[in-house]
């Protein structure tokens, strides 16, 4: 008889972290009801989220089944458990279902994930802990929450010349952060003539990815070579797609994402081989089943781009 995986873990391609990494886990088990999870806990963010999945084998097509089925999780006792530095639980956090949309795909419609909004400590080590009525469960390793990632340059409100070269700096507390994201979000809008309409819309602008820090406590420079930021909205807004229609700037985002070690030591993990290694090792902090529990961390900043870069892009 042949069975096939439901690739449920397609579901966490959501994260700028993850976007560069594989997200399949590869389970080999007897037909089995296999529980996974995935989640990166924010301090700085004021809702939290996991999510909870069944994967098992089934006959016939996995994606047809997948998407004809809610395999997300509804019915569970989901807990976060807090632990100072002494080992003894200081805080215990339930966590609620709440049912959100998906985007149009292979996937079922809906999916069930676990919440809360009750504030993280982040001198505390966090435990995943799930239990379903059928008594299975899964607990995580104890995690550190990431913290104290600053952008220092540029502030909001400066104004850069992006054909001209520049230099972002940032800083982070503690050791907690073992890699970074670095992006711009450029917002922009255009007016047709034709239909006398104006749209709002972004260009997404990837300055580094998955960069490790040296160490911790210093303030690290990072290039932002000239002309790229250019290139790219040039690339992106050929003369085609500007015919009967007028471009205007808005402001430039600077992200930068640190990731924990529990989601650093899965990129790692999962990068691309360029050797003749057949199979990857699995990773997974869960225990009693599979996935990725961690912590994450961002800081932004909103900036001006001056009239000559307008200019060069050819925008107002």
């Amino acid at each position: 008889m042949k069975f096939k995986l439901v690739a449920i873990l397609a579901i966490i391609a959501l994260i700028g972290f993850l976007s560069s990494c594989s997200t399949d886990f590869k389970v080999n088990a007897e037909k089995k009801e296999i529980l996974v999870t995935y989640g990166l806990l924010d301090p700085t963010q004021s809702k939290q989220y996991i999510r909870l999945y069944k994967a098992f084998l089934v006959e016939g097509n996995a994606i047809e089944y997948a998407k004809n089925n809610d395999l997300s999780i509804n019915n569970a006792t989901v807990l976060l458990k807090g632990y100072n530095n002494t080992g003894a639980l200081a805080q215990t956090i339930t966590l609620t279902p709440e049912v959100i949309n998906k985007p149009t795909g292979s996937f079922y419609p809906t999916e069930t994930v676990w919440t809360t909004t009750t504030a993280l400590n982040p001198a505390l080590q966090y435990e995943l802990y799930a239990e379903l009525p059928d008594g299975k469960s899964i607990t995580s390793t104890r995690i550190s929450l990431s913290n104290g990632l600053n952008i220092t340059f540029p502030i909001s409100a400066t104004t850069l010349r992006l054909e001209k070269k520049n230099t972002m700096r940032y800083n982070f507390s503690g050791n907690s952060v073992k890699a970074v994201d670095i992006e711009g979000i450029f917002l922009y809008s255009y007016k047709d003539f034709i239909t006398n309409t104006f749209t709002d819309d972004t260009i997404r602008w990837v300055l580094g990815r998955n960069l490790v820090p040296q160490s911790n406590g210093t303030e690290y420079i990072y290039p932002i070579p000239e002309d790229v930021f250019a290139d790219l909205v040039n690339s992106l807004l050929p003369e085609s797609k500007r015919t009967n229609k007028e471009y205007y700037a808005g402001k430039l985002i600077f992200k930068i994402t640190g990731a924990g070690k529990e989601l650093y030591d899965y990129m790692r993990v999962n990068a691309p081989d360029n050797g003749f290694q057949e199979t990857k090792p699995e990773y997974t902090n869960i225990n009693g089943g599979y996935g990725l529990f961690s912590s994450r961390v961002s800081d932004t900043t909103m900036v001006y781009i001056s009239d000559s870069t307008k200019y060069y892009i050819k925008f107002k």
